[in-house]
């Protein structure tokens, strides 16, 4: 997250949208383990800021480089069971 918050985009609209952006994340954390002895974990973003930069890459590139936020991004992933999944839907306004 330390990379996430001190992240600068080039584009002043960009960065702004960013900086918007982390107000509106969340994270649910497991109450319990999954049956097959994993743990699932949802980030949630409400309201979603069209234009925002939600993906970890860029930030880590900028703070660690390139080599360092490659290892950083290779613990991440080595932490799940299955590929990630993204869904994109839009709450319910009744």
């Amino acid at each position: 997250m330390s990379a996430m918050t001190e992240y600068r985009d080039k584009a002043d609209e960009k960065h702004e949208l960013n900086k918007k952006s982390l107000k509106t994340l969340r994270v649910l954390r497991p109450t319990q383990i999954n049956d097959d002895s994993t743990w699932t974990f949802l980030f949630i973003a409400d309201p979603y800021i069209e234009g925002a930069i939600y993906n970890i890459g860029p930030p880590l590139l900028q703070k660690y480089g390139e080599d360092e936020a490659q290892a950083v991004f290779d613990r991440w992933n080595d932490c799940f069971a299955a590929g990630q999944e993204v869904y994109l839907s839009k709450q319910s306004d009744w």
